[in-house]
């Protein structure tokens, strides 16, 4: 599936949940299909599997840099703000 290559091409994406009225954001590096279905690995017990079970509301984040000096240069006046 495309998805899980996409994720898995990035080597690191990230995972954002909702605890209480804070945003949550963890790296993750693990993507697999399963039956035509999209897992991530993480334990029952961590505070992610519960956010997620309790809530309902979460995002995935992929970011790729290019290795340009636009690129680069497009991150410093970025990070600088």
């Amino acid at each position: 599936m495309r998805v899980a290559q996409f994720l898995k091409d990035a080597g690191t994406y990230y995972l954002a949940t909702v605890e209480g009225d804070q945003p949550r954001v963890r790296p993750f590096g693990t993507a697999h299909i399963f039956e035509g279905k999209l897992y991530i690995q993480t334990g029952k017990v961590k505070d992610v599997s519960k956010q997620m079970m309790e809530t309902q509301k979460y995002s995935i984040l992929r970011m790729q840099l290019q290795h340009s000096a636009h690129s680069l240069a497009s991150l410093k006046l970025l990070s600088s703000k």
